[in-house]
């Protein structure tokens, strides 16, 4: 449908106000008088959270969730109480949002008698800056503080608008060729008893109504939904009262909702009025409008940045770690535990894209009778928009790595002046105290040498010159060996953030989008000059003596390394894996995938001390699984090319022959 706009003169600067709904607070930089928080179920809130208080425990329900001291006083201080004064129909959360207008509508003059009143919810917003955009939703990650800006809106936009319309409207939704707006209704909910009952009271009390919601309900394939709007004064009174009639006659029915679930208790029934209504000022009393597609957001809390809690005595330990490699970061945890000192706290903290809720309730199992342990989980979708470059996939897109969390560390953890960050992947063997209070003096981090670099840019490694290039001309370093490995670090917070290191990480990373090792490279080149150099010990990364390719027989395992590192570099490392303080399980090999090679033992031991050991051998189980399909399939794609090569060259030799069954020999003991 296409916008209408006003053909009259209209007043030039209305007064606006648009209610946010919401039960709890919400990140947005708000900076007018527009834009007016509204607490839907403000008794209700204050009941459990005093009962909080009295007992001890939270006893909230699914959508309003655990209430803190911080959400108390946030909600009373940053919004109105829409349950409060001359409200008949408080209802709380059955009504939702709706709460908030009734409240409106009952005291309007609260609100300084605006010329046009909005509605929208603390997830849900109006886009201004996307006329050509007929879908319904936009998705936003999170509530940025410049999401205001990214959708267009501003007082001048909104006073703007209404100028020139009577009524904004969210763009219609479409169900499909087949399917009506009841139709969908009836295929979301349980039972269409109290849409019916609507139905008939609005054709019952409002004849004019009867053609519209017919053909709404009955004809129409596209709706208005999410019950929001912004309109004139007068046009929101008439709907009011409309409302408050059809609410007042449903709540009145006493449906028995004995057999609905939570969600169907809500009364949707009477959120599709707001449809219909909006159907019939558009579409039968000719009402200037405009339609606007919404922004919907996915995370609006606010952050909350963690804080030194127990003074000297505190660790805190940093693990980067994707959702689903929680279960390998547990075994790191498992190995600082069975080596720490009862004298110490440590406070460990992972971030992460996104814990599920069973691994979180595993993960604080391990916790429980360690009094000198906390945990907390850190979502980095609260810290990462949605333009920020990492490390650029095939298709040249950019996307998020764990690896990259670290680089965030100077904005998280502000209040803290030194931390530990591990990769997930590792067995700690030793205190990591110790490491924690090593001296660094005013350096921005400590780190060990990456010694797989020094394998790589050894002068027979087959890629030794474009290492030696890349490091000499992009990193600006003197020489390899002066190449740390950022899987364990030490990192002086407070240095790190008068250096700008965040800045100037995503800054380097911006003009080298092609790097070799990501977060690491940009350390390296960011914060040449200021890394205190750890022992190889505190960062032994288990693969370098079985996964390289020796160029002759060497007689021990143990002396593998030698033709591959000059012999100063050689003989830490062996002395390092021969006694590591922490075992790095780096690069593509994993003792979860590779349980008989050297050191996976070590990481096993601690596996077994987590509750997500049957998983991680479910995850083993996996792994090779998909092993032996994608060897099914060259086995089957290998014999095809065999039997054509023999079908074109029928007299082959015996001896081609020979190989050709030995290849294919070699494939079905790979596939046991």
């Amino acid at each position: 449908m296409p916008d209408n706009p006003k053909t009259t003169d209209a007043k030039a600067h209305p007064s606006v106000k648009i209610l946010i709904a919401s039960h709890k607070p919400f990140r947005l930089k708000i900076t007018d008088d527009i834009l007016t928080p509204a607490h839907t179920w403000r008794s209700l809130f204050v009941k459990e959270y005093q009962e909080y208080k009295r007992s001890g425990q939270s006893r909230t329900n699914h959508n309003m969730g655990a209430i803190t001291d911080f959400d108390y006083e946030w909600m009373i201080r940053n919004t109105i109480a829409c349950d409060s004064g001359d409200n008949t129909l408080n209802d709380g959360k059955r009504i939702g949002g709706i709460a908030c207008e009734f409240w409106a509508y009952n005291n309007y003059e609260k609100l300084d008698n605006p010329d046009y009143i909005g509605s929208i919810m603390h997830r849900r917003y109006f886009v201004f800056n996307r006329d050509d955009y007929k879908e319904l939703i936009l998705h936003f990650d999170r509530l940025s503080d410049d999401f205001l800006d990214r959708i267009g809106y501003s007082p001048f936009v909104v006073r703007n608008v209404m100028a020139k319309y009577d009524l904004i409207l969210p763009n219609l939704s479409f169900w499909g060729k087949n399917r009506t707006n009841y139709q969908q209704y009836k295929e979301s909910h349980c039972s269409t008893k109290e849409l019916d009952f609507c139905i008939a009271a609005v054709k019952q009390d409002y004849p004019e109504m009867r053609e519209c919601v017919d053909r709404y309900f009955f004809n129409e394939h596209m709706g208005y939904v999410l019950d929001m709007y912004i309109m004139k004064k007068d046009l929101f009174f008439e709907y009011f009262e409309f409302l408050y009639n059809i609410y007042s006659k449903l709540k009145a029915a006493n449906f028995d909702s004995t057999d609905y679930s939570i969600y169907d208790d809500r009364a949707y029934a009477i959120e599709r009025m707001y449809g219909v209504y909006m159907y019939y000022l558009v579409n039968y009393k000719k009402v200037s409008y405009k339609t606007l597609p919404v922004a919907l957001v996915a995370r609006t809390d606010i952050i909350h940045n963690p804080k030194p809690k127990h003074g000297a005595n505190e660790i805190p330990i940093i693990f980067c770690a994707d959702g689903n490699a929680v279960d390998i970061a547990s075994a790191a945890i498992a190995s600082i535990m069975s080596h720490s000192s009862t004298v110490r706290h440590y406070s460990i903290f992972i971030l992460s894209s996104g814990v599920s809720e069973a691994d979180e309730k595993r993960l604080k199992l391990m916790f429980e009778d360690k009094p000198n342990f906390s945990l907390r989980l850190i979502d980095m979708r609260d810290y990462i928009g949605e333009n920020n470059t990492f490390m650029p996939d095939a298709n040249g897109e950019y996307e998020s790595d764990a690896s990259y969390y670290k680089l965030w560390l100077p904005a998280i953890f502000d209040e803290f002046e030194k931390a530990l960050c591990f990769d997930c992947e590792i067995a700690a063997l030793r205190d990591v105290a110790e490491l924690y209070d090593l001296d660094m003096g005013d350096n921005l981090i400590g780190a060990a040498g990456d010694t797989d670099l020094f394998v790589q840019s050894y002068y027979f490694h087959k890629n030794s010159a474009v290492t030696k290039e890349y490091i000499s001309e992009t990193l600006k370093l003197p020489s390899p060996y002066d190449c740390v490995q950022s899987g364990v670090m030490l990192c002086n917070i407070k240095a790190m953030k008068s250096f700008d290191f965040i800045d100037k990480c995503f800054a380097w990373l911006k003009d080298h989008q092609n790097t070799m090792r990501g977060d690491q490279d940009a350390i390296n080149a960011v914060c040449s000059g200021r890394i205190f150099r750890l022992q190889t010990k505190w960062n032994v990364q288990w693969h370098i003596a079985f996964a390289i390719q020796p160029h002759f027989a060497l007689p021990l395992p143990s002396t593998r390394v030698t033709g591959y590192l000059p012999q100063r570099y050689c003989d830490d490392y062996i002395d390092a894996r021969d006694n590591p303080y922490v075992v790095h399980f780096s690069s593509a090999h994993k003792p979860w995938n590779e349980p008989r090679q050297p050191l996976a033992e070590v990481f096993w031991r601690f596996a077994r001390q987590t509750p997500f050991y049957e998983q991680i051998v479910y995850r083993l189980q996996e792994e090779q699984d998909r092993i032996k399909y994608s060897l099914r399939r060259l086995l089957k794609n290998k014999r095809r090319v065999y039997r054509t090569l023999n079908a074109i060259t029928f007299g082959l030799s015996k001896s081609i022959r020979r190989s050709i069954v030995a290849v294919e020999t070699e494939i079905d003991l790979l596939k046991q």
